[in-house]
């Protein structure tokens, strides 16, 4: 619901990742602010700007014009490093940031409304020296679960060692875990070396960061938000549910409709989220692989049938149900992640002022 309208006072500049699954949950955040009176500017690429033009509405788009067509490694972002090419995405998206991002910055300066907040994608820590620069707000974004950035936090400050030895791997907050049951860059640390890095930095300067925003909402992962709350004396705040950030965080929409699930875990913190779903949340089953990682037909035929006739049926439903309402609750006005984006504009607005 947007507020009565009037005055804007506070700018956020909006800074996701450029992919699909990491801009559309800051999109939604993004329209949240929108909402309060605060304007909003997104800044993406120019590829990225053109698919989300109706979607991003009202929000500004600022985009980089930049010889991205032409560039391989721009086109690709988001993805592992292409065979052949020396630069990662990631890189190449933070060159471009760092040149554009001040320059938008110093436009809207001399303009009404002066960007007065940096919101960042958690992958994205340089952008926190623009805000040191500018001394602007600096807000970070999660896209995935708060218990699967524990374990991303846990090895960042040497709580959890790698590589991973041993069955199992114990962590603060969170139940033990078998080693597949960890993000699978975690476990198999060669498989995908540059999205662990990614990860991982996430939390490089997260004390120097003023907000940190989750994709989850406080009853969900209760325990986790509070034990990360205690680990700085930064806001840890719970924002979601927004949308799910593709196949990193589909969980949370599955929790917001109350539906029964079969997990099928391929990668990444997939693993993760399916030990949650059937073992902590319990509102569905994991499909079990062979030595080879591969689900035979028959295991999901079981899965299936347990989760729609078994047993488990009756407590399943029950207990999808119940996230579902807690989930409304808590994006509800008066709700938990509706209070904390209010505290969050508050602060805005007063240095926006």
């Amino acid at each position: 619901m947007v507020e009565e309208a009037g005055s804007m006072f506070g700018h956020v500049l909006v800074v996701p990742f450029p992919v699909s699954g990491h801009t559309n949950p800051m999109i939604q955040f993004a329209k949240r602010l929108a909402s309060k009176n605060l304007k909003v500017t997104l800044f993406t690429t120019l590829i990225v700007s053109e698919s989300i033009k109706i979607e991003a509405k009202p929000l500004v788009i600022e985009s980089c014009y930049h010889t991205e067509r032409s560039n391989p490694s721009i086109s690709s972002i988001g993805g592992e490093t292409q065979s052949g090419s020396e630069v990662h995405p990631a890189d190449v998206f933070e060159v471009i940031g760092l040149k554009h991002i001040p320059e938008i910055i110093e436009k809207y300066s001399k303009s009404e409304y002066p960007v007065n907040c940096l919101l960042f994608d958690s992958i994205c820590p340089w952008v926190l020296d623009i805000s040191k620069r500018f001394g602007l707000i600096a807000a970070a974004f999660y896209t995935q679960s708060c218990s699967v950035n524990a374990i991303y936090y846990n090895i960042q400050k040497g709580t959890i060692s790698i590589p991973i030895e041993g069955p199992t791997v114990s962590a603060p907050c969170l139940p033990l875990l078998a080693t597949h049951e960890i993000p699978s860059h975690v476990y198999d640390i060669d498989s995908r070396p540059t999205s662990l890095s990614l990860c991982l930095k996430q939390f490089s300067n997260v004390d120097e960061i003023e907000w940190h925003f989750f994709n989850t909402f406080d009853k969900l992962e209760k325990e986790v938000m509070n034990w990360m709350a205690l680990q700085s004396t930064t806001k840890m705040m719970a924002i979601g549910p927004t949308i799910p950030s593709m196949y990193l965080d589909n969980r949370v929409e599955r929790m917001c409709l109350g539906v029964p699930m079969v997990a099928m875990p391929q990668k990444t913190d997939q693993m993760t989220n399916a030990k949650f779903i059937e073992d902590v949340w319990k509102v569905g089953k994991r499909v079990k692989v062979d030595g080879k990682g591969l689900a035979k037909r028959d295991k999901l035929e079981e899965c299936i049938k347990e989760v729609m006739e078994g047993d488990r049926r009756d407590e399943i439903k029950r207990n999808a149900i119940m996230w579902k309402r807690l989930a409304q609750e808590a994006v509800d006005i008066g709700g938990s992640s509706d209070k904390n984006i209010k505290d969050f504009v508050a602060k805005i607005r007063i240095g926006g002022k």
